[in-house]
């Protein structure tokens, strides 16, 4: 029996274009969560930790809100490095 349509292909394309989608998001988040992270330990040096967080709320918003674990995990682990 002869396909007249190949619906994978339909499938390949919808995952295609949904990744394509995707990597603009992505590579936005990635370069925010670096230049959060260039930023955060010349702050904590400025104004303390306290203060350092409610400065890069300001400045990043959603996206501190999003990130600002991962930010103090890394912060923590390479504290010694940083600086």
């Amino acid at each position: 029996m002869t396909k007249i349509f190949n619906f994978e292909q339909f499938e390949d394309a919808f995952k295609a274009n949904e990744i394509a989608k995707a990597i603009p998001e992505l590579v936005i988040n990635n370069l925010v969560l670096t230049s959060i992270k260039h930023n955060y330990p010349e702050f904590v040096a400025e104004y303390g930790n306290v203060d350092a967080d409610i400065k890069m709320a300001s400045i990043f918003g959603a996206a501190w809100e999003k990130n600002k674990e991962v930010v103090w995990q890394w912060f923590d682990s390479s504290a010694g490095s940083v600086a």
